[in-house]
């Protein structure tokens, strides 16, 4: 089993008790609209926010750690993130959670909002689910008790805050599709909204990330990826069959 980050660590969710405050599945998703968190995740990319709700189910997974399959569900991080390089690595559909538990359960919606957060059309101009990335701050922050919650909402502070300065939204309104001749011109023009794959490293506030340090951690994690071992990666033989351009698994 990997281990947590660092500042995971030290906010001591591992030895938290099992138990927290639930009501059921669909139960803990807080307010869909108007709230200052809402509001800053408007502000950034659709990869920068992909990765910061990445991190944050970090959380909730070693929060709940003993009561699920923690190398499943960071493999679905992994190719989570792997999608905002390109959406033919990412394959989800053996993935497969029991929902019997609160543990189970508040995973299950974690993943859900991440799922929702990423869908394939996000690729091609979708509106970015804000309201899903809140939904999942919910849930992880409805599992844990005040000491290591302060310690996750400093991160989360922290996080947004650095995404903001590196991966922000373009302030400039969203063209419409209407404007466009084709579908391939709508894409082109709004790219800068989708923003670039944005690492999880500079997330960490244990790392002296520099933005000249992007493209090293972007390289080093694409190439660290094991299609044979992570069940929720395509092999490249069958991103090359979906369109991918260029070679799988580097930058």
């Amino acid at each position: 089993m990997r281990a947590p980050s660092s500042y995971i660590q030290a906010a001591r969710i591992l030895d938290a008790p099992a138990k927290f405050p639930w009501k059921g599945t669909g139960m803990h998703f807080g307010p869909s609209q108007g709230t200052k968190l809402h509001e800053v995740f408007g502000k950034l990319t659709t990869c920068g926010l992909t990765t910061v709700c990445a991190m944050v189910e970090e959380w909730l997974v070693w929060r709940l750690h003993a009561s699920v399959d923690v190398d499943l569900l960071l493999d679905q991080i992994d190719a989570t993130l792997a999608w905002e390089f390109d959406r033919c690595y990412r394959d989800l559909s053996s993935l497969r959670l029991q929902k019997k538990t609160p543990a189970e359960q508040a995973i299950g919606d974690g993943v859900w909002m991440v799922q929702l957060l990423t869908e394939d059309d996000k690729w091609t101009g979708g509106l970015v689910a804000i309201d899903k990335a809140a939904a999942l701050v919910s849930i992880t922050r409805q599992t844990l008790d005040d000491k290591p919650k302060r310690a996750f909402n400093t991160w989360l502070d922290f996080a947004i805050g650095r995404a903001a300065k590196l991966e922000p939204r373009p302030k400039r309104k969203k063209p419409a599709y209407s404007d466009f001749d084709s579908k391939e011109e709508y894409i082109e023009a709004t790219r800068p909204y989708f923003g670039q794959p944005f690492p999880r490293e500079a997330l960490n506030p244990d790392i002296d990330y520099e933005p000249e340090d992007r493209e090293r951690y972007l390289s080093r994690f694409l190439e660290g990826l094991d299609w044979k071992k992570n069940s929720f990666l395509r092999p490249p033989a069958d991103m090359k069959k979906l369109g991918f351009k260029g070679t799988p698994y580097k930058l």
